[in-house]
């Protein structure tokens, strides 16, 4: 919309294009109309996607040219709308349109009085004053018109008037305002003088115009004058009143339409004279002559226009625009409401439809009013309107209904879901064309004004919906006038669509990115609807500046935050700004996330920087493909902050994910259907693609970032002593364990600017751990396995020319010039071999870890300001600490604990992050004593025991210098035996020792039969098996219990945790010495048992003379295996008292 105008110069001029002083807000679009006046380019206007509010304009006419010679103005206000736009929108409203003229002192030449107002003058008789001045009329024409800015009050007729008149030589004079040109006749007497016979008063200032005659064209000299002639008798124009006579306030010379020649303003005395001119009555007297330059203020307009006292005609046709009504008997009517009904006043002024507007309804009426076809938007609509209903409440059927159609099809009855849209059921059986649908009809009996309806329209999104009212009355009683209802009246029938015709943002709190920890924090993205034809951008804005980060500025989704300067920017808020280009949507968002998480759903679709291969469609709420197996991807996404993991969650089916490097490499468990997947090593981002089967389908699909903590300057203390056996210090360019993000040369560097030059590169040196360390007790592993560096412009939303990173002989580049925001390099292969190529040359003093210095070169092939905003390098490191073996001692002996498994505590800190200890601290013991058997019994025999003990050492066993074995009995005594090596071999052709010290009751060490022996375990490592050799002899009293100890004992005299067993368990002996016959048979000499005393025929005869045969055995009590040897016993037989000597054999075995 905009304004144009036109003046009077003598007649209307054409219309012109104006502008407000503060100039228009908008410009319509190129196809528009072309307008008169306008500014070259597109045409200045009143336009706005978003709703204004009222606002002030104001015109300052006096720019205007040809204003000061204008008679009238008059304005225009003209409004044009593309025949192709989509988007409805309010329009444009006018109110209190004001013209104001603060007015001035304006000069002027009086013939006659002028007296405040309420008083009365007279002007004089006999006048005849003539007000004369000099002109050029060059340049004039044949359309060329003097022009008098003039008021009079005269008696006129043939008494008193006004002449005007031009000469070329000052005596003989042409008169150019009568009906005649002569002047031989009084002026007062001519015909045509003013005023005449046209009225006394001209009732103001007036615009006189009067052809110039050809004789007076285009000369240098012209004399006009203005002349005044009264007679002797009435001296006013009637009515008298103030102002009596003549007053000229401007006069000119124009060719109207074309131009000013000449023009006085009359604001001096100076350009004018006056003087008693011949002729008149001047011959029957002396003539006055009342010409006198006067001052006056005026021009003071101050007119408003608020359209309060506008009123409406009838309408132009019989109905709105769009609508019908049909019908065998239509009682619809459109127009005013009458002023006997009880409805007072329409829903909106003036019209309305109703059965009736001036009173009650007819009988036998069934009438139907139709609407146009709406199109309902896929966002929804709401149906809105305004009724007013009021039949017989009893036994009628007399009801209106409304009812819809979609798409042209069959009519049915609106029902919406809500109580009280209409009055009920008509319950009469007699002739009801309702049935049991619920309508209207006595919903506002009583009331003086219309109610409400809305009800939503969702349902039909995307379709076309037409209504009608149907009417309907049966045929009694309204005709007779026993009944007076007056009927149903609708009014403010439309369709409320959703207006999102303003683009919109919102502006997160301030979030703090200056910790070294939070890497910038990752990525922004949002779980949103965002349907097609609108879209969501991210913006990141300084807290403290709240201005678009350099290239962050209207970004699409997501918004990697890798590219940010956090030294020059340490604050930063997330603005989410929502656009449409159709104003029935918009994007609705439920969550702007900054914490790893992505989303894909059939409600955003494509719009979150999702790609979707051509079997891929959206139907309804889920992601589905046609016929054959569909893939969806996502550009590699960037995150400073490193992440570990992934979860992927959600409602779908029928699909894969697998995520990629920046390489184009699988990380992770690839074409995984949900859940964890976990990164072998720290990634600076991902790549999803996932793979939707022809029976898949995906309504949301979550990806969910698990973020590393690397750690910050951790240390372990084994044993939790105090001192550190490990540590990585972050110092001021070390970094994280696990994940560099620092440059080196400062502290705590996370950024660099730098110019740039064709000739002038810059460096950029980072250090990576090499995997080496000048501790011998440290054996590392290190390699780079990951990484990128972003690089930002300075000063300029774009670079400016592409910028090349080099290490060594690898190199890559960032994206083209122009293109908008942040280059990310992700290091390929090439620069990570390069990487992992560099010789170490530095040294951590602290700790002995071995460092490389990558010193990369960043150059451009034009000039321009950069920054290093960002960098990360994923490393993978393993060291592993050896020699804390006195650590280990301190810690075990520190516990108290003689177990051979026992816990020592570890202490691990670090000011953030985690630190995995792979495997745990590896330690052993300096010697091992290993279980070991001892018999369980000793008892006398010839043959001594065997009792063996096993023993190592941690580094080599000729480091052990003795091995002792101790016997403790309950009674306390003991006797310690002690295998000496003096030369440090224990295998059996070494020169080793033994002796006892100490003794334990009927037990002796047998030193000659006494050796050890080298043997080799199954993993490879060597024991020293010592075979002690111990005899049991007869006499002393039987041992219940016996304890053994068997301890090797380094050279430095140091033991652990020595090999304890017993002797004497399970209800035995450790020593014994005590017989018993455990078997005895008497056999004779036929064969026959005669000590079978079990036997019914015991006890047997014995013949005599014949012989008999004993045999048995012994052993030692309580032990079924253990027997005496041949020489140990005697047995004998008392065979009636006489001894018999027994012969005793082998294992306890006698017979005789």
């Amino acid at each position: 919309a905009w304004v144009e105008f036109r003046m009077m110069n003598g007649t209307w001029g054409p219309w012109s294009y104006i502008e407000p002083a503060g100039g228009y807000p908008s410009t319509l679009s190129s196809d528009g109309p072309a307008v008169p006046g306008q500014p070259s380019g597109d045409l200045p206007v009143f336009a706005s996607p978003s709703h204004s509010g009222w606002t002030s304009e104001n015109i300052d006419l006096t720019t205007l040219s040809g204003i000061d010679d204008a008679d009238k103005i008059q304005f225009r206000f003209r409004l044009w709308t593309h025949p192709s736009s989509q988007n409805l929108r309010p329009g444009w409203f006018l109110d209190n349109i004001s013209y104001q003229n603060v007015g001035g002192i304006d000069g002027g030449w009086l013939h006659g009085c002028s007296l405040p107002a309420q008083a009365t003058c007279s002007y004089s008789n006999y006048a005849h004053g003539a007000l004369q001045t000099q002109i050029s009329t060059q340049g004039t024409s044949a359309n060329s018109k003097i022009r008098l800015n003039i008021e009079y009050d005269l008696e006129g007729s043939t008494f008193d008037n006004y002449c005007v008149e031009m000469s070329t030589n000052n005596a003989s004079w042409v008169d150019i305002s009568s009906s005649t040109s002569l002047t031989s006749t009084a002026c007062d007497d001519r015909s045509g003088s003013i005023p005449g016979t046209s009225g006394d008063q001209s009732g103001g200032l007036v615009i006189q115009q009067f052809s110039v005659p050809s004789q007076f064209l285009n000369l240098n000299n012209v004399y006009l004058r203005i002349l005044v002639d009264t007679d002797g008798s009435v001296t006013y124009g009637s009515p008298q009143d103030n102002f009596e006579g003549v007053f000229l306030t401007d006069v000119s010379l124009v060719t109207p339409g074309t131009a000013v020649h000449w023009s006085d303003d009359l604001g001096t005395s100076s350009t004018f004279y006056h003087y008693v001119a011949s002729g008149g009555y001047c011959g029957l007297g002396s003539c006055v002559d009342d010409w006198n330059h006067i001052q006056l203020f005026g021009g003071s307009i101050d007119q408003t226009m608020g359209f309060e006292n506008s009123y409406a005609t009838a309408p132009e046709s019989t109905h709105a625009p769009g609508w019908s009504t049909t019908g065998t008997s239509d009682t619809w009517n459109y127009g005013f409401l009458g002023s006997s009904l009880t409805l007072e006043e329409p829903a909106s002024f003036p019209y309305l439809y109703g059965t009736d507007l001036t009173g009650p309804y007819s009988d036998n009426k069934n009438g139907y009013l139709l609407s146009p076809n709406y199109n309902i938007p896929d966002s929804g609509a709401t149906l809105h309107f305004a009724k007013w209903s009021c039949m017989d409440p009893f036994y009628s059927t007399d009801g209106a209904q409304l009812q819809y159609r979609v798409n042209g099809g069959s009519w049915q009855h609106f029902q919406p879901s809500m109580t009280g849209w209409y009055d009920g059921v008509r319950t009469s059986t007699w002739n009801n064309p309702w049935g049991s649908d619920e309508i209207w009809f006595d919903g506002e009996c009583g009331i003086d004004e219309m109610s409400e309806r809305e009800a939503p329209l969702d349902q039909w999104s995307g379709e076309q919906m037409q209504f009608r009212f149907q009417f309907s009355t049966d045929t009694c009683c309204q005709n007779s006038g026993s009944e007076t209802y007056e009927g149903f009246y609708v009014d403010d029938f439309g369709i409320l669509i959703p207006n999102y015709s303003s683009n919109g943002s919102w502006t997160s709190p301030s979030v703090d990115i200056s910790n070294q920890s939070s890497f910038n924090m990752g990525y922004v993205d949002v779980d949103a609807e965002i349907p097609e034809g609108t879209r969501v951008l991210i913006s990141i804005l300084d807290s403290a500046t709240l201005s678009p980060v350099e290239g962050f500025d209207m970004g699409e989704l997501p918004v990697s935050l890798a590219g940010i300067d956090a030294a020059t920017h340490p604050s930063v808020r997330i603005q989410v700004h929502l656009e449409t280009v159709n104003s029935s949507l918009t994007p609705m968002i439920n969550s702007v996330r900054l914490d790893g998480f992505r989303t894909l759903s059939s409600s955003s679709g494509e719009s979150n920087g999702w790609s979707f291969s051509p079997s891929t469609v959206i139907d309804g709420d889920h992601i589905i493909s046609t016929g054959i197996a569909g893939t969806i991807d996502s550009e590699y996404l960037t995150s400073s902050r490193p992440i570990r993991a992934l979860s992927v969650t959600g409602d779908y089916s029928g699909a894969t994910i697998t995520f990629k490097d920046a390489n184009g490499a699988v990380i992770g468990t690839p074409g995984i259907a949900g859940g964890l997947v976990e990164f072998p090593w720290l990634q600076p981002g991902y790549r999803a693609t996932i793979s939707l089967s022809p029976a898949g389908s995906i309504n949301q699909l979550n990806i969910s970032a698990k973020f590393a903590e690397p750690a910050r300057s951790p240390t372990v203390d084994l044993g939790s002593d105090g001192t550190n056996d490990w540590a990585f210090p972050m110092g001021s360019s070390y970094g994280n364990l696990g994940w560099q993000s620092l440059i080196e040369g400062g502290t705590m560097q996370r950024s660099e600017s730098m110019y740039l030059t064709s000739s002038n590169p810059a460096t950029v040196s980072v250090l990576v751990p090499s995997g080496t360390s000048l501790d011998p007790n440290v054996d590392a592993t290190s390699w780079a396995a990951a990484g990128f560096m972003a690089i930002s412009p300075v000063g300029s939303q774009t670079l400016d020319s592409p910028v090349m990173v080099s290490l060594g002989s690898a190199s890559q580049s960032t994206h083209s010039s122009g293109t908008g925001g942040p280059s990310v390099i992700h290091f390929n292969g090439a620069m990570i071999s390069q990487i992992n190529s560099v010789q170490p040359s530095i040294a951590d003093p602290s700790t002995q870890r071995q460092w490389k210095e990558l010193d990369f070169q960043i150059s451009s092939t034009s000039s321009q300001t950069v920054a290093i905003a960002t960098l990360g390098i994923s490393y993978y490191l393993h060291e592993n600490v050896s020699g804390l073996q006195n650590v280990v001692t301190s810690a075990i002996t520190a516990a108290q604990s003689n177990s051979s498994n026992t816990d020592i505590n570890v202490l691990v800190n670090a000011l953030e992050g985690m630190i995995s200890i792979g495997g745990g601290a590896e330690y052993d013991y300096i010697t091992t004593n290993y279980p070991f058997d001892p018999p369980n019994t000793f008892a006398p025999r010839a043959e001594s025991y065997g009792l063996v003990t096993e023993h190592s050492h941690l580094f080599d066993n000729s480091l052990i210098s003795s091995i002792t074995l101790t016997g403790t009995t309950e009674e306390g005594d003991s006797a310690t035996y002690t295998a000496y090596a003096p030369d440090s071999d224990w295998s059996a052709s070494g020169s080793v020792l033994f002796s006892q010290t100490g003794s334990i009751p009927g037990l002796a060490l047998v030193e000659s039969e006494s050796a050890p022996m080298l043997v080799m375990d199954q993993d490879g490592t060597e024991r020293i098996r010592v075979n002690w050799s111990i005899s049991a002899s007869w006499g002393p009293d039987d041992l219940s219990s016996l304890s053994w100890s068997s301890s090797a004992i380094d050279t430095n005299g140091e033991n652990r945790w020595s090999a304890d067993e017993s002797s004497g368990n399970g209800g035995r002996s450790a020593y014994e010495n005590d017989l018993e016959i455990d078997s005895f048979t008497v056999v004779n000499h036929l064969g026959n048992t005669l000590s079978d005393q079990f036997s019914s025929m015991y006890p047997f005869p014995v013949d005599p003379g014949n012989m008999i045969s004993i045999e048995g055995s012994v052993r030692f009590q309580g032990s079924e295996e253990l027997r005496p040897d041949s020489g140990d016993f005697s047995p004998a037989v008392d065979l009636s008292g006489v001894i018999i000597p027994l012969t005793t054999q082998s294992n306890g075995a006698f017979s005789g």
